[in-house]
């Protein structure tokens, strides 16, 4: 028999306390406590799968507890709801600041709340399950000198990835469409606290899947995005939590590439023949902000030698020890200075320059580089 997942339900209302054991109670094995104090001491002797919790308790609140299990290691990333009655986008945005999974207002529809659980521990469950092969990726990323690629259709391209933790919150994914043309994309988390980390671990995962349905089957980069957009919209679990994506199809006939952008920065095009750099702006709106969106293309014809340069944010917000920004007027004086370089010796040059600029400190944001080259 399979073993129930816990739940530590956190409430001074004893008559609330008992609906939800009587709602939850079928699905999963629950504890319970009457205050933060109480709910710390039972989560040291067994954590649980998940706690759920009120906001306003005597001794200690809701808010104070969420604060006590973020600041110690083996706690933080336990999934983590408030149901409260205290619903004002005050108290909402205070609690998601704190790194909470999901803010519900009493009172609350059973289905709802069965609805949210589960979403909430299915979530934790792909976490689990991939984070020691995100530990085993970012370090070979970290340490093995970035990937180079020789795609089919006449473009290589060279990509690293320097995660600030060791969950990095970029993403790097490369296949081919059904029609032939290359797709390659790099995204960017845009959410903080606990709920941004989690997310880092299983959304890429989660995206993976829903990359390959909708975009590789379909010759459209904006429709794609568009059903990718809706369904993200409407998952109630990341809500708050969006994410930047640039996508660039690379053509079989070697010279066309489409190029689509949700919030990321633009494309840097270098210009072989005239030595010349460019900035490729296909504008939309972050993933997930808003259902209705639209992702414009933007068509752009590549010679022989053109350098097309991708990257995260953490590289032009890479701060130096006066505490000001690396910029993208400094990145830009990079490439045009090294756009003959190959696609790996650009971006290490790149590298070396944004670290050399943080006096090689820690990053404080993941840094992640991607140069395309037409071969």
């Amino acid at each position: 028999m399979m073993k129930r997942e816990s739940i530590l339900i956190v409430e001074d209302d004893p008559h609330f306390m008992k609906l939800l054991e009587y709602n939850l109670g079928k699905y999963y094995q629950i504890t319970n406590a009457a205050n933060g104090i109480q709910a710390l001491e039972s989560i040291g002797k067994k954590a649980p799968d998940m706690i759920i919790s009120d906001i306003m308790m005597p001794e200690m609140d809701g808010y104070t507890l969420k604060e006590a299990l973020k600041n110690k290691m083996g706690t933080d990333a336990i999934p983590f709801m408030f149901i409260t009655a205290k619903g004002t986008n005050n108290e909402r945005q205070k609690g998601l600041a704190l790194g909470i999974d999901d803010y519900l207002v009493k009172p609350i529809e059973r289905e709802t709340l069965l609805s949210r659980v589960r979403q909430i521990l299915d979530r934790a469950k792909i976490y689990k399950q991939s984070f020691f092969e995100d530990l085993q990726t970012n370090y070979v990323r970290q340490n093995c000198g970035g990937k180079t690629l020789a795609l089919t259709n006449g473009f290589d391209l060279y990509f690293q990835i320097l995660p600030a933790d060791v969950a990095s919150g970029d993403y790097v994914e490369i296949f081919t469409c059904r029609d032939g043309d290359s797709v390659v994309a790099l995204g960017d988390i845009a959410g903080k606290g606990l709920k941004a980390k989690y997310f880092s671990s299983t959304y890429w995962a989660y995206l993976k899947t829903v990359f390959h349905i909708y975009l590789r089957n379909s010759n459209s980069l904006t429709n794609g995005l568009i059903q990718l957009n809706g369904l993200l919209c409407n998952d109630p679990s990341l809500e708050d939590i969006f994410t930047t994506l640039i996508c660039l199809k690379l053509g079989k006939d070697r010279n066309r590439i489409t190029s689509i952008n949700a919030g990321h920065l633009p494309v840097l095009w270098w210009r072989a023949d005239e030595g010349q750099l460019e900035h490729i702006e296909a504008r939309g709106p972050l993933l997930g902000l808003h259902e209705g969106a639209v992702f414009p293309e933007i068509e752009t014809l590549v010679r022989p030698n053109d350098r097309l340069v991708i990257v995260s944010d953490g590289v032009i917000e890479a701060l130096n020890k006066e505490g000001f920004f690396y910029g993208m007027e400094r990145l830009q004086d990079v490439i045009s200075k090294n756009g003959s370089f190959n696609p790996e010796a650009l971006a290490k040059s790149l590298l070396y320059e944004v670290s050399e600029f943080r006096s090689w400190t820690p990053a404080n944001d993941d840094v992640t580089v991607m140069v395309i080259s037409r071969s």
